[in-house]
């Protein structure tokens, strides 16, 4: 009989690591990078849902807002969330408009409720405002954030 003798020193050892030489870019929000849909609160608001892929189905779900199964039918299941497979859409006509019944202000995710597609990117954000933004930044003070000058 013969014995195979293994190494026993730590591997760790044998390896070197690298810094990823990956850049990692952030912007003044910190938003993700897929569009994010704005609106104000209690603005009318419909999502067309398209789904132009040709394999997974996915169950698109809109947190804090609903809309009815069958657009038009007023007594129609109100629903916030649904099946999409490839090349269907619908026309989500949201209830109350941004902000829902309750008026909520601040990002709403939008995202596919599967899991994996979730964790993989599959998700946005739908920003809602309670004041007119005009797109110019203001410091706690109220006075406007100078301009970058590198």
């Amino acid at each position: 009989m013969q014995l195979c003798q293994y190494p026993s020193q730590s591997r760790i050892r044998r390896f070197t690591l690298e810094a990823i030489q990956i850049p990692i870019v952030y912007n003044q929000y910190g938003d993700p990078a897929p569009p994010i849909l704005r609106a104000y609160v209690g603005d009318p608001a419909k999502i067309r849902l398209v789904h132009g892929g040709i394999k997974e189905t996915h169950v698109f779900h809109l947190h804090n807002h609903q809309w009815r199964l069958e657009g038009g039918n007023p007594v129609s299941t109100i629903i916030d969330s649904i099946t999409i497979s490839p090349q269907e859409c619908y026309t989500l006509d949201i209830l109350y408009g941004a902000g829902s019944r309750n008026r909520v202000i601040g990002d709403v995710i939008f995202h596919c409720h599967l899991y994996p597609h979730f964790h993989e990117g599959m998700w946005t954000l739908w920003r809602i405002y309670d004041r007119l933004e005009d797109g110019k930044g203001k410091l706690p003070d109220g006075s406007p954030i100078p301009l970058f000058c590198p």
